[in-house]
């Protein structure tokens, strides 16, 4: 009987003990999605916060954390596509934003020059002054046209290398899974195997 009685409370001991991890670890994985969402951890107090709340989480749920918020750096090039469109969808506002303006006055100037260039010779004679400036005007602006476009995806692509890399180190994952894995079914494999394998070097689809 006072063994029945030991096990019953040794059960309802375990129980509540289990509760109040589990409740702990909600409360953390919770609050670690907030600091992820808000993009705290990119500054160092943030990130002091996040590796905190990790330590609390498991190894599984540390790594899904990850694999749902990770950026995809390559996406950057789509900004070759459309001014700033890799800055948007990897998360580099401030890329965003300077690349916008860069190319508005690019453009600006590349339409201001070519009208100056037509005007001057839309003139009898031509105003030879007033070509080369023109002249000038838009090769310049062509230039911060094509300058911007390299920038965006330049520092969009960095950004996302930045936001991995500070995400893995909140969340205490050591292992670089862009580098040295392969996404398998959805889920990243440590190991060397080919099967069901669709990899490509700058970035690996779930399928």
């Amino acid at each position: 009987m006072k063994q029945i009685k030991f096990l019953f409370v040794l059960a309802l001991l375990v129980g509540f003990v289990s509760g109040v991890f589990g409740e702990e670890t909600k409360e953390s994985m919770q609050k670690a999605k907030e600091i992820i969402e808000k993009k705290e951890f990119m500054k160092q107090s943030g990130l002091n916060e996040l590796k905190e709340l990790s330590s609390s989480l498991s190894e599984s749920e540390k790594n899904a954390l990850y694999l749902e918020n990770r950026k995809i750096p390559a996406l950057g090039l789509l900004s070759l596509v459309v001014p700033s469109l890799g800055n948007w969808i990897v998360g580099d506002s401030k890329g965003g934003t300077t690349t916008l303006i860069l190319a508005g006055l690019g453009l600006g100037g590349y339409i201001g020059g070519y009208m100056m260039v037509y005007s001057a010779f839309s003139t009898t004679p031509p105003d030879s002054s007033l070509a080369y400036t023109g002249f000038i005007l838009y090769i310049v602006s062509f230039g911060i046209l094509i300058g911007s476009e390299i920038n965006s995806v330049v520092h969009a692509i960095n950004y996302g290398k930045e936001y991995n890399n500070k995400l893995r180190e909140g969340l205490n994952i050591s292992y670089n899974y862009e580098d040295n894995s392969k996404f398998i079914c959805g889920l990243f494999e440590h190991s060397d195997k080919k099967e069901n394998v669709f990899y490509i070097n700058l970035l690996s689809i779930p399928f």
